[in-house]
C-alpha cells in the first residue's frame, strides 16, 4: 500500500526554468539595451541550452553566459551575484501549496532535491512552500546528490517506509526516475512535453505536469490513479 510521496523541487514543483528564462531576458535588456529582439532572442536560447535546466555547474554557467553575451558585459562573478540577487523575483508562488496540504494529509510527504541549502530554501520560501516539507533533503545539507541511490533511501528512512510504497515524482529521468526505480520505489514522470529517453528506465506512470498530476489523483484516490495509468499505459512517453 503506498504510504509516502516524494517530490524533486526545479521544473516539479516549481517552473525553475522559467524563472530562469526571466531572469535571462530581463538581464540581456540591461545589459544590451540596443540589441534587436531577433539577437536578444538567440543570445537568450543559447545561455538556456547552456543552462541544462540546472545541471551545468553554476561556475560553468556563469563562465559560458559571459562569453556569449559578449561585450560589454560583466564578469562571471557579478553575473553570479546578479543571478542570487534577481532570480527569486522571476519565481511566482506555486499554485499546487493547497494540493500538497491536503495530499499531506493521507500521506506523508518528502522533498528529495539537488542544489545548494541556500538557493534551495529560498526558492521554497518564494514559491510558498516552505512550511509544506518539514525535513526536505537537500543535496549540499546531506552530502550526498542525486542520483545517488542513498538519497532515496534517506527519504524512505525518514519516512518509516519501504520501497514498495512510496511514490517519487520528479520530471528528470536519470536524477529522479531511474535511482528511485532501481531500489523499488514506484516512480512518476512529470514530461513538460517531452518524450522520454529510450536508454533510460521508464517510469510507471506519466504526467504532462504536476497540475495534471493533482487533478487527477484528487479526482480519485492516488493509488486507483497509480494502477490505472499502470494498466493503461505501462511503458510511458508522452501525454
Amino acid at each position: 500500500m503506498l504510504k509516502a510521496v516524494f517530490f524533486d523541487l526545479d521544473n516539479t514543483l516549481i517552473d525553475r526554468d522559467m524563472a530562469v528564462r526571466k531572469y535571462v531576458y530581463h538581464l540581456l535588456h540591461r545589459i544590451r539595451p540596443g540589441d534587436s529582439g531577433a539577437t536578444r532572442g538567440a543570445l537568450l536560447e543559447r545561455i538556456m541550452a547552456c543552462d541544462e535546466h540546472g545541471y551545468t555547474p553554476r561556475s560553468q554557467w556563469c563562465c559560458d553566459t559571459v562569453e556569449i553575451i559578449g561585450p560589454p558585459g560583466i564578469t562571471p562573478e557579478d553575473l553570479w551575484r546578479d543571478f542570487n540577487d534577481r532570480l527569486l523575483s522571476h519565481l511566482p508562488l506555486s499554485p499546487i501549496v493547497p494540493n500538497l496540504r491536503r495530499l499531506s494529509q493521507n500521506f506523508k510527504t518528502a522533498l528529495i532535491s539537488n542544489g545548494s541549502s541556500s538557493m534551495q530554501r529560498a526558492k521554497l520560501r518564494a514559491a510558498g512552500l516552505a512550511d509544506v516539507f518539514s525535513r526536505p533533503l537537500i543535496s549540499q545539507e546531506v552530502g550526498i546528490c542525486k542520483p545517488d541511490e542513498r538519497l532515496f533511501r534517506r527519504a524512505l528512512t525518514q519516512a518509516g517506509v519501504e520501497p514498495e510504497e512510496a511514490l517519487m515524482v520528479g520530471d528528470d529521468p536519470r536524477r529522479d526516475i531511474d535511482p528511485a526505480a532501481k531500489i523499488g520505489i514506484t516512480t512518476c514522470w512529470i514530461s513538460l512535453g517531452r518524450s522520454y529517453p529510450a536508454h533510460a528506465q521508464s517510469p510507471a506512470i506519466t504526467f504532462a505536469s504536476i497540475a495534471e498530476f493533482f487533478r487527477v489523483v484528487e479526482g480519485q484516490s492516488l493509488l486507483s490513479s497509480i494502477s490505472s495509468r499502470q494498466m493503461r499505459n505501462p511503458i510511458v512517453g508522452v501525454m
